[in-house]
């Protein structure tokens, strides 16, 4: 299972929709996220964990990490705030699927077989 910049792809959901093929004490072995670091959708996850879209998959931070194998992602199209430096932008959320993106690549490795480059 890939999670793009996917919030709310929680502990107990993956399970239940991994156990179908794998036992639950091994899921996490493949479950793969990625998050560009412009996406503002996983940084919500990150900042408001259950009380919005839920964990962010692809933090990897011990003791709020999700246990899934992270997949590198270009950090995504932000918006130029001056002094404050770039700011995430809603464009990057649909950048996952741009040929240049190491996701795109990444994705194409772990559906081929050859789990994450």
């Amino acid at each position: 299972m890939i999670g793009a910049a996917a919030p709310r792809t929680d502990d107990q959901w993956t399970r239940m929709i991994c156990s179908s093929w794998e036992a639950p004490e091994h899921v996490g072995g493949h479950v793969y996220a990625t998050a560009a670091a412009n996406d503002p959708v996983p940084m919500i996850g990150d900042v408001f964990g259950g009380l919005s879209h839920g964990a962010n998959p692809a933090n990897d931070l011990p003791l709020i990490g999700f246990g899934a194998t992270v997949i590198e992602s270009a950090p995504g199209t932000g918006i130029d705030a001056g002094l404050l430096g770039e700011l995430p932008s809603p464009v990057a959320h649909s950048e996952y699927w741009e040929r240049a993106n190491p996701a795109l690549a990444g994705m194409g490795h772990v559906i081929a077989g050859l789990g994450a480059p």
